[in-house]
């Protein structure tokens, strides 16, 4: 069964997680290991798949596979010809896909991948087809060669790739992947002037971004930075330390977030690649592998950063309400955060006021003039009113802000059913 693509996006990157399988469908594996055509045996057992004969077959592996490879690349550069399909090429890439042993065949398809020109792209495209509706998926495989396509054929790979369905997408995806490897600026350009809505552009940006930021950090951030107030290139603001997380782990996209927040960036950009480094996280915990404090420490790391979202805000409000909330509230108070200090308000005292509302009752004694008052009278009469609707009301009535009021209010006083009338 395949990961959905949120499980796979932070393990190996966004492009291993369309190679890992198209997302949903199953992989099949070749029935078996591929030998030779000329070195078939006789017979084979039942079920089990022999290659075809080629009049190109592979080099023997004789002492090493990768010496082989090196051969085979070798004979397929030298029948190379200017504007011709190279069918040396092809028949030994479709040889090489026979291979049971996955690493071997990754890695001489990708030697042969090498030499693929653009008279050779579209006729390999046809062999991957072919293969599927054969049901046979070779998902990591397609999906290097897509890259491959779209470095060396750039718009022309562009325009016949894409469309509807998942397989165009992650078709699209490669190609605009490799074309921003080679030329980014071009497939900037020409993406932003598609103007065509819908899942397959949406995939095609994050594959720029992400093929940018694989070869061209600096331009990828660039690029990102200087569209950071259009709402179209929100969604990959992150891409940068999705990247990192994807080959140094957690502890290397903090170490980017960390240089980020000291950087001359957009507020808005910070807090992309903290919410990109907190699902993270998150996935981590989901897989039972990272730890709830896990967040709560990376929200601690940033809490006084003036882009600290407002997730980061009801992390650590829940946190100080279990530890020591009293002290919270001081903590809040130095949030230079708008949005994360309300977000850290409303969890610390919706959390104290419904785990220990005697000593929340105690602590607004003592801060009648505190400016959080209000909010957590509010908080403690909502919880009190089903178990002490007196005292309930008796808070309520001590609230100054209108909206607290309002809030708890309307709910219960303006329906007659809600006190039994």
């Amino acid at each position: 069964m395949k990961l959905p693509l949120t499980a796979a996006l932070y393990g190996t990157g966004l492009l291993s997680a369309f190679a890992a399988g198209w997302l949903l469908k199953p992989t099949a594996r070749p029935e078996t290991a591929a030998t030779p055509a000329h070195a078939a045996h006789a017979s084979q057992p039942p079920g089990v798949r022999t290659p075809p004969k080629s009049a190109h077959p592979l080099a023997a592996s004789g002492a090493s596979w990768l010496d082989a490879a090196s051969a085979d690349l070798a004979a397929v550069r030298a029948a190379m010809q200017p504007g011709v399909v190279n069918q040396v090429l092809i028949a030994k890439l479709n040889i090489v896909l026979e291979l049971s042993d996955e690493h071997q065949r990754a890695a001489r398809f990708q030697h042969l991948l090498t030499a693929v020109l653009p008279e050779d792209a579209l006729r390999l495209r046809e062999l991957f087809h072919d293969l599927r509706e054969d049901g046979r998926w070779f998902d990591r495989e397609f999906a290097a060669f897509t890259v491959q396509w779209g470095r060396i054929a750039g718009p022309h790979a562009a325009i016949l790739s894409g469309g509807s369905g998942i397989e165009r997408n992650m078709e699209f995806y490669g190609v605009i992947s490799g074309w921003g490897k080679q030329d980014p600026a071009a497939a900037f350009d020409w993406l932003l002037l598609q103007n065509s809505p819908g899942m397959g552009f949406s995939v095609a940006w994050s594959g720029l971004f992400q093929g940018i930021a694989s070869v061209h950090p600096e331009k990828a951030e660039a690029l990102l930075v200087s569209n950071s107030n259009d709402p179209r290139f929100t969604p990959y603001l992150g891409t940068l330390i999705k990247l990192k997380i994807s080959q140094a782990g957690l502890r290397g996209g903090q170490s980017l977030l960390e240089q980020i927040d000291h950087g001359n960036f957009p507020d808005n950009y910070k807090a992309a690649n903290f919410e990109v480094l907190a699902e993270a996280i998150e996935h981590n915990i989901q897989r039972g592998i990272g730890e709830e404090t896990d967040r709560v420490d990376v929200a601690q790391k940033f809490r006084g950063a003036a882009w600290l979202p407002r997730r980061a805000g009801e992390l650590l409000g829940k946190e100080w309400a279990r530890q020591d909330p009293a002290a919270g509230i001081g903590s809040i108070a130095k949030m230079l955060s708008p949005g994360a200090q309300a977000a850290a308000a409303s969890s610390l005292m919706t959390d104290w006021a419904s785990s220990d509302p005697t000593s929340l009752s105690v602590w607004l004694a003592e801060n009648r003039t505190h400016p959080l008052f209000d909010q957590a009278a509010f908080h403690l009469a909502r919880t009190m009113r089903k178990t002490d609707p007196e005292a309930a009301q008796a808070w309520d009535d001590q609230i100054k802000e209108p909206i607290f009021r309002t809030k708890h209010n309307d709910s219960e006083r303006d329906d007659p059913f809600a006190t039994g009338e």
